[in-house]
């Protein structure tokens, strides 16, 4: 499947003429659904957490907290403010 995947992409790219890519290619690392979810704990490999539909986003995204334990926080993929808050991060 990594294989399929990286010959899709690099004959995608020769299309659009960049045909030597490939030789110049010292190192890879591929991360794959398993790689996430057995480095990181995330479920199903799943990086971003929920699905980016509209009902997900911003304060319609599910509460961090517990709706009966008050001392229960949730933290992590899935919460808000989301996935795109370390990326923010970064770039400060």
């Amino acid at each position: 499947e990594v294989e399929r995947a990286r010959g899709a992409v690099l004959g995608r790219l020769r299309a659009l003429g960049v045909t030597d890519l490939e030789q110049h290619i010292k190192r890879e690392t591929v991360y794959t659904p398993e790689t996430w979810r057995d480095l990181f704990n995330l479920d199903r490999g799943s990086c971003f957490g929920l699905s980016h539909t509209f009902t997900q986003l911003g304060f319609m995204r599910s509460p961090n907290k517990h709706p009966s334990i008050s001392s229960l926080f949730f933290v992590g993929c899935s919460t808000h403010p989301g996935s795109g808050l370390p990326n923010v991060l970064l770039s400060a």
